[in-house]
């Protein structure tokens, strides 16, 4: 008969044996989920939509794109796009009068044309904004309504385009 001693090595091997086995099913399923669980719960709200300005600018596209960056930084593409126009509209009307007719040249004024709509509703639409807030400034915050009646008092008109 086999005392407690003699079956010290086996029951040493056994115990080695499990807490391997027990490591390695650990790391194993720790690794595992249920397939009906998603590994990621974040999706796009939008897919497929891009909000702000999404022009990418880089050596693939630009010999200096840290020089366009700079350049955007300071001078949106609407407003050089904006002085592009401005000068062709001026170009296109000191044409002489007998001078043919071409269809790039109409469409360019009608499409400056319809830049100045565009601009003249975002205006209407701002100046209504700006009644709004004064509107509740004055009635809730007297002092900042005036501090801000006092400084367009003072600040210079600029001359009608």
């Amino acid at each position: 008969m086999a005392t407690a001693t003699d079956l010290t090595p086996l029951m040493h091997w056994q115990v080695d044996s499990m807490t391997k086995a027990l490591e390695w099913w650990g790391q194993w399923a720790a690794t595992m989920q249920p397939s009906l669980v998603p590994r990621s719960v974040s999706e796009p709200i939008l897919p497929g939509w891009t909000f702000g300005n999404s022009i990418t600018v880089n050596e693939n596209n630009s010999t200096s794109p840290e020089t366009e960056r700079q350049i955007l930084a300071q001078l949106s593409y609407g407003s050089q796009l904006g002085v592009l126009i401005d000068a062709l509209v001026a170009l296109i009307k000191e044409r002489p009068a007998a001078a043919p007719k071409l269809d790039a040249l109409e469409r360019m004024l009608e499409l400056a044309e319809h830049v100045q709509d565009i601009k003249k509703e975002a205006t209407q639409t701002s100046a209504q904004r700006l009644i709004v807030e004064l509107t509740r400034l004055k009635r809730y915050h007297q002092t900042e309504f005036g501090q801000i009646m006092a400084a367009l008092d003072d600040a210079p008109v600029a001359p009608a385009k």
